[in-house]
């Protein structure tokens, strides 16, 4: 069987609205995010269906809410389909990005579902900044900006002793990158995040990391001298 006919199995068991196939494909360890070739996801498919029950077991074996089919979230298509208790078990997965909640609020509010956006408002989904190790060089930071709609990402590259930072814009999806070397970064945001990737595994030299670069306090006795 091939990688795309195993992962299909999911999907086919959830548009076909059979709860005991997936419960059954879910304890061979088989993973709740199972698509189609097309990849449309179980969840996508279970929403399509208004299948709460299915959604219900997807979600609880930690299926992911952001993937996205046709442009949206499967969170997006239950509200689009007025499927507000399907909406709202995916939501108290507490997995949704600000994304995947931001565009589900401008949803609920142009079809007035008072059912969700009431839920929206005590639930826990707070986004919290993530630090993770990409691998050996390279340390990802995601954050959120509330009031700008902003989620921040940025990389660290140690040993090229860089950054690049993606503000995206969650509603509008527009991005805008910036590359910094670290020589004219701050050295105090360089040093939270060696610490942060040391934290997490991660192997720095914190003297060779900023060997290359001038302190402030250096260029001013270096101008001083010079004058």
């Amino acid at each position: 069987m091939s990688d795309s006919d195993y992962h299909r199995q999911m999907y086919v068991a959830a548009s076909k609205g059979n709860p005991e196939a997936v419960s059954a494909l879910l304890e061979t360890g088989m993973s709740p995010n199972g698509h189609d070739t097309d990849g449309e996801t179980a969840l996508h498919a279970a929403v399509k269906e208004d299948n709460n029950e299915i959604i219900e077991t997807l979600i609880q074996a930690r299926a992911n809410p952001n993937l996205v089919y046709n442009d949206i979230t499967a969170l997006e298509r239950a509200l689009g389909q007025g499927n507000e208790t399907g909406a709202i078990i995916i939501l108290r997965s507490n997995k949704c990005t600000p994304a995947t909640i931001e565009k589900a609020k401008k949803i609920a509010k142009e079809n007035s579902l008072e059912t969700f956006l009431d839920e929206l408002k005590k639930s826990p989904n707070k986004y919290k900044p993530i630090w993770k190790k990409v691998d050996r060089d390279r340390l990802l930071h995601i954050d959120y900006e509330d009031c700008i709609k902003t989620e921040l990402k940025e990389v660290f590259n140690f040993k090229a002793r860089e950054r690049i930072t993606i503000a995206c814009n969650v509603l509008t999806g527009k991005e805008n990158i910036i590359r910094e070397s670290f020589r004219i970064m701050d050295e105090e945001t360089i040093l939270n995040a060696a610490e942060k990737f040391r934290d997490l595994g991660g192997n720095v030299n914190e003297h060779n990391l900023l060997s290359p670069i001038v302190s402030k306090k250096s260029v001013h006795k270096t101008r001083k001298i010079e004058g």
